[in-house]
């Protein structure tokens, strides 16, 4: 979960350019966000999303690099006139802590909803610093893998009908001095 402001067009628009996003993020990332632009002429409001590929690096996999095909409705107008923009992103994430996150992202789109305002489309290069929230949802799966590796498991030959035994134990901490 992250929000995100594109800097640039703020000041120039002496407004807030606001997304907030939710997303997956494994080798593939899928996303889906809004953004809130009041001050551009007629209001900007997108419901957007995103698909594409996900890699990471460094220890504990602290930097991550994405980038992928992204899509939006786009309202502008205040009279429900809206049409279909797509483009291009990509960005860079870095871990700063368990569960918080910055980045830098980029979007450059072909921008149809200039045809609500009788202007000509144009493609749109678009800046923004990302914060954001992470959390584990293999966090259960993997405590369950964790308390199985405290276990010995060994493979009895013996048949006893269709089964085989499997013998567990608990494995010990020897500490030395």
């Amino acid at each position: 979960m992250s929000t995100s402001v594109d800097p640039t067009s703020s000041f120039k628009e002496k407004g807030i350019d606001f997304v907030g996003e939710i997303e997956y993020a494994g080798s593939v990332y899928v996303k889906i966000g809004i953004e809130n632009f009041s001050a551009l002429q007629g209001g900007y409001k997108d419901l957007h999303w995103a698909l594409g590929l996900n890699l990471t690096s460094g220890l504990s996999e602290k930097s991550r690099f994405y980038a992928g095909l992204r899509a939006a409705s786009i309202w502008r107008g205040g009279e429900g006139a809206y049409r279909i923009n797509y483009g291009l992103e990509s960005g860079f994430d870095y871990t700063l802590s368990k569960n918080i996150f910055m980045g830098l992202r980029a979007t450059f789109d072909k921008r149809n909803d200039q045809e609500i305002f009788r202007w000509k489309p144009e493609a749109k290069f678009s800046g923004f610093i990302r914060i954001g929230y992470k959390w584990y949802y293999k966090k259960k799966f993997n405590d369950q893998i964790e308390r199985l590796s405290n276990y010995s498991f060994k493979y009895n030959k013996q048949n006893y009908g269709n089964f085989h035994k499997l013998n567990c134990t608990q494995k010990t901490q020897h500490i030395q001095y």
